[in-house]
């Protein structure tokens, strides 16, 4: 996936039409492109992972040393739902 700024977007939207359109529609384009979501994965901690001090745990592989702090990530985290988290504060 490539990712580009808001600012390199207007610059390809630009550079397709042949004209500034900034200048040519104001502000508005400016509001449409922040508007847009971002392209960012969100990331989920380790304390918000349904795997968190489980089997299955990405990170934590071999024993206690490899535990992950609450703040750590990885690419394989899971968001715990509801359920999982009144289980946890039981």
């Amino acid at each position: 996936m490539d990712l580009i700024s808001r600012q390199e977007a207007i610059e390809a939207i630009n550079s397709h039409f042949g004209f500034n359109i900034e200048e040519e529609y104001g502000s508005a384009v400016q509001e449409v492109i922040n508007g847009l979501p971002s392209a960012q994965p969100e990331v989920i901690r380790c304390k918000e992972c349904r795997w968190h001090g489980h089997p299955g745990c990405a990170v934590w592989i071999v024993d206690d040393s490899d535990r992950p702090m609450e703040d750590d990530f990885c690419s394989m985290a899971e968001r715990r739902n509801e359920e999982e988290d009144n289980e946890q504060r039981d």
